[in-house]
């Protein structure tokens, strides 16, 4: 089975942040420590994950049937994870409209997940969005996580659920 473009990207990307991570050890000046004060590399857990961030998403959606439509989305919102594999949020969505026929919309919603790190900093991330009725999609979504800059920045592809046919990545900054 080949892979598709969006494992290719992520795999690239986990690469590319384990290279920079590597030389950030290297680089310091007592090179015993790791990027996390008190934390050895290579020995992440959910408790490294904490906090508020924001949230942001550029994307583009598929639509299904016999002619599918790609639409442009975005989203802001914030996030607040627990430190014990919980997370909780609010984002607010625009996604244009492909043609005169298919309006732009935006929605705000509520966000509730669950996420899981592996001791490489690597890990899944599962939210559930929901949407007052009549507006957008409400749906679980699965993503693969990567940690980065000290555990400021968590990158987020989607791998599974509600937005399959997705391609782009969610950035979130720790506030």
């Amino acid at each position: 089975m080949k892979p598709s473009r969006v494992t290719i990207t992520f795999l690239l990307l986990v690469a590319w942040l384990g290279l920079g991570l590597g030389m950030a050890a290297d680089s310091r000046a007592n090179p015993g420590e790791s990027e996390f004060e008190g934390h050895e590399q290579g020995k992440f857990t959910n408790a490294d994950l904490f906090g508020g961030y924001a949230v942001q998403l550029n994307t583009a959606i598929w639509t299904s049937g016999s002619s599918p439509l790609k639409l442009e989305a975005d989203a802001v919102g914030a996030v607040q994870f627990d430190g014990d594999g919980h997370v909780s949020g609010v984002l607010v969505v625009g996604i244009g409209g492909a043609s005169e026929s298919i309006p732009q919309i935006g929605c705000s919603g509520v966000l509730t997940g669950t996420y899981s790190l592996n001791p490489d900093g690597t890990g899944v991330f599962i939210d559930t969005v929901t949407y007052p009725p009549g507006t957008c999609a409400s749906g679980s979504t699965t993503h693969s996580l990567a940690l980065a800059n000290h555990g400021k920045t968590v990158y987020l592809i989607v791998t599974a659920g509600a937005n399959t046919s997705q391609i782009g990545t969610i950035t979130l900054i720790k506030q």
